[in-house]
């Protein structure tokens, strides 16, 4: 038995004698076998009825003590890999956050370089001189160059990637508030191309009701 377990097991054997009616509770001890091994025992000590003498039962429980300290280090693991997942998962998110706010500055950038250096110079070229067919042109240029970092735009082409550029096009106008025909002049496609091109906006969206007004429904995304 080990030094440091001595006192321990005084202690038991005094609950145990002849002035104690019930058995000790249970106590761990360390104790070594032939093999100079060690064991961990549970030990009870109860009073030999009309004697001075006190019986001791010893139980071995090294394998359960074993196990408990695989168990005890395996929790210490799992801790530390939850701590480094949660330290992870922090890191991501301030990741995350940066990516977002270093995306939003480039647009604003876009946005405001487009106004500053393209949108002065578009104004100029329009005047009494251009004929129609360049006025539209102009127009079209004009337009898009307002939309390229506009929220309609990034909403339209990035939750809805099957849309052709074509319908990206006709989706703009209808949301600036233009008609079949005002689409029809400005893109130079037919009537019939225009509507068919409203259906499949219909469509891809599922805007299936006809009261549903296909000009609130895009101006709603751009909000």
């Amino acid at each position: 038995m080990f030094e440091d377990d001595l006192p321990k097991v005084k202690v038991l054997t005094r609950a145990g004698g002849k002035h104690s009616r019930t058995p000790s509770d249970g106590h761990e001890f360390r104790i070594t076998n032939n093999r100079n091994g060690v064991l961990n025992v549970l030990a009870n000590v109860a009073a030999i009825p009309s004697t001075k003498r006190v019986v001791m039962s010893l139980l071995d429980i090294t394998e359960r003590k074993m196990a408990e300290e695989v168990l005890k280090k395996r929790e210490q693991e799992l801790q530390l890999k939850s701590q480094s997942l949660e330290e992870a998962n922090t890191a991501l998110k301030v990741l995350l956050k940066h990516r977002e706010e270093d995306k939003a500055t480039l647009e604003e950038q876009v946005l405001a370089n487009v106004k500053k250096l393209v949108l002065p110079y578009l104004e100029k070229l329009k005047g009494p001189r251009l004929d129609s067919s360049q006025r539209v042109h102009i127009e079209i240029i004009d337009a898009h160059l307002n939309d390229i970092a506009s929220p309609f735009l990034r909403n339209l082409s990035s939750a809805y990637l099957s849309l052709t550029p074509r319908e990206i096009e006709v989706a703009t106008l209808v949301k600036e508030g233009k008609t079949t025909k005002e689409i029809n002049r400005l893109l130079n496609i037919s009537t019939t191309a225009v509507d068919f091109h409203r259906k499949n906006l219909r469509s891809k969206f599922g805007i299936k009701s006809k009261k549903t007004n296909l000009r609130s429904f895009f101006t709603s995304l751009y909000s």
